[in-house]
């Protein structure tokens, strides 16, 4: 949307128009986190925004934008001059012609290609975040709790049929009553 072009294009498609491996290739620049800011439709895009893309499509998660840096952002907040640059908006995208529009449908196709072939994110389990909300579950003993409550419960219960067990085995009491005193 900021400038009509997808940046996992190669020059070379730009040049030459879509190849029969086009959407396989837009993948695999996807995978590889290989995009490029270069050509006349990201000239009309300022740097704070072609850093924050940048940030944002950073495949390795320990290197990716956070949420925090996110949320201040500068571009985000509105602290830089506003561009009379108009968004690459599907009516806009409409009026640039055949090509552009063949390069957004071609990534359409390629994401959706990828959806059916099994393209996935990687795994966060191993992002900062799920290790520190892992370790917190462990430290704070929620685990611990639950364990100790259904301990505590199924020895509650044990303690509690164990006697049953036991007044079953011995003989029952009796109670006699008291004896009256004669006076």
């Amino acid at each position: 949307m900021l400038s009509g072009q997808v940046p996992f294009q190669s020059k070379q498609q730009q040049r030459a128009g879509m190849t029969s491996s086009y959407a396989a290739d837009i993948m695999h620049k996807i995978k590889e986190g290989d995009f490029s800011f270069a050509g006349e439709a990201w000239k009309g895009v300022s740097g704070e925004a072609k850093e924050l893309v940048k940030g944002l499509l950073t495949v390795d998660p320990e290197r990716r934008l956070k949420l925090s840096a996110l949320r201040e952002n500068s571009w985000l907040q509105g602290g830089a001059i506003l561009s009379s640059t108009p968004l690459c908006t599907p009516d806009v995208l409409e009026s640039s012609g055949p090509i552009v529009r063949s390069y957004v449908n071609a990534t359409y196709k390629a994401f959706n290609k990828g959806k059916r072939e099994g393209f996935f994110l990687k795994s966060v389990d191993n992002a900062p975040l799920a290790k520190r909300r892992k370790l917190k579950m462990t430290s704070t003993g929620v685990e611990t709790r639950r364990s100790s409550s259904c301990s505590s419960s199924s020895s509650s219960s044990s303690a509690a049929s164990a006697a049953a067990t036991n007044s079953k085995n011995q003989p029952p009491h009796q109670t006699l009553p008291p004896k009256l005193e004669k006076h």
